[in-house]
């Protein structure tokens, strides 16, 4: 059955970089087609090769979807919930667990028949109370949006976690848990699924942060838009702690990246975090990153002209860094100055920003030297920040 070769895959990422996302997973896993919605993508893969979406770098959590179904709710609380709870035992848990036990180092395999479904010695002594093989401990989240339900997401999810829990003798626990059901109801339409993390992806690569350390998932979808190619120079004059070069080091090894801050405290973080991935790729025999950190002014940075193909950034907000009056100066100022440094004509510049309105306004000033092809708007930790993707022009500094 095509159920036991194939699974649906569904990942959250920041609002904002689905598309980047999904060129990803068809690059990376050679996936034809990616569906796109508002926070996260899906798409089909083998189940023998799962465990390769762990080595994706723009999302965040991973889940398996093991059905979905269409409910025209009832108008009434008990009715309504009594629909949800009639969907479980049509759930395909088979392929669910099947792809969880890839994901879980559970030491035994979890059956997905019903507790009461057989006699108990076919049933390998999986009784609740006399078992001698351990059950999974486990926990049911509901994640519900629409305007018509009757019922609240804490509702739904006690309900389906309490007949989940009759169905498979899985024993509760909110906290400690080996498997995680994930329920979406979204309008009349109703998926359930399994968790295959339980820390975001982005969790990576730092161990010394700063006042504003970019996530690594953010950081790589800047670096995907920079479209890095062997051998280019990647230079981030604002490094904070150092996680841009980090990830560009680390996706990008046959590039050069430097990281720079005005900052010293900043600059000492992103050595520690240079040295500290060096540190595991030593004892895993792999090469060290190709980068480096520098103490400087990224307005006036000790570059030589025309040296530097690609700028990837996060200028500060002038909320937890600065504030919006020295943006006015700094951006212009930073503008004309990375102008200088790159290449006319091929150098690419990433830049996030939330101070929208300072950018916008800068950017006529300096058009001479950069062209804008694209802009996008994304959800970074509650703010609504852009993502600036500037070409440099064939104006000659």
């Amino acid at each position: 059955m095509q159920a036991d070769m194939s699974c649906t895959l569904r990942a959250s990422v920041v609002t904002g970089l689905e598309f980047l996302a999904a060129d990803e997973v068809k690059e990376r896993l050679s996936v034809p087609e990616v569906l796109e919605g508002r926070g996260f993508i899906t798409w089909s893969q083998d189940i023998e090769t799962v465990t390769q979406a762990l080595n994706l770098k723009i999302i965040d959590h991973l889940q398996v979807t093991m059905s979905k179904f269409m409910v025209e709710f009832a108008d009434e609380n008990t009715a309504a919930l009594d629909q949800l709870e009639d969907l479980v035992p049509q759930v395909d848990w088979q392929t669910g667990l099947n792809v969880w036990s890839h994901f879980t180092d559970f030491p035994h395999t979890v059956s997905s028949l019903p507790v009461d479904s057989e006699p108990e010695l076919d049933r390998g002594d999986r009784d609740l109370q006399t078992s001698t093989v351990p059950l999974p401990k486990y926990r049911a989240t509901c994640h519900r949006a629409g305007q018509h339900h009757k019922f609240s997401s804490p509702e739904a999810g006690h309900r389906l976690g309490g007949i989940i829990q009759t169905r498979f003798g899985w024993n509760v626990n909110l906290k400690d848990f080996d498997l995680e059901v994930v329920i979406r109801i979204t309008d009349n339409e109703v998926t359930f699924g399994i968790a295959l993390t339980k820390v975001s992806l982005y969790h990576r690569n730092v161990s010394e942060f700063s006042r504003t350390t970019l996530k690594a998932n953010i950081c790589a979808g800047l670096l995907r838009l920079a479209d890095i190619q062997p051998n280019e120079i990647v230079v981030d004059p604002m490094c904070g702690s150092g996680n841009v070069i980090v990830e560009g080091a680390l996706t990008h090894p046959h590039s050069f990246c430097v990281a720079g801050d005005i900052q010293e405290y900043c600059v000492g973080s992103s050595i520690a975090n240079i040295l500290a991935v060096n540190s595991k790729r030593q004892e895993q025999g792999l090469p060290q990153l190709n980068a480096g950190v520098i103490q400087w002014d990224a307005t006036n940075l000790p570059l030589v002209t025309d040296s530097v193909d690609v700028i990837v950034t996060d200028l500060p907000y002038g909320k937890r860094m600065g504030n919006k009056v020295d943006n006015r100066k700094l951006y212009p100022m930073f503008l004309t100055e990375a102008a200088r440094v790159t290449r006319p004509q091929s150098s690419r510049a990433v830049i996030l920003t939330a101070d929208r309105k300072c950018m916008n306004t800068v950017l006529p000033q300096v058009r001479k030297w950069w062209s804008m092809p694209r802009t996008t708007i994304i959800n970074h930790g509650g703010i609504r920040s852009c993502i600036y993707l500037l070409r440099r022009t064939a104006l000659v500094w």
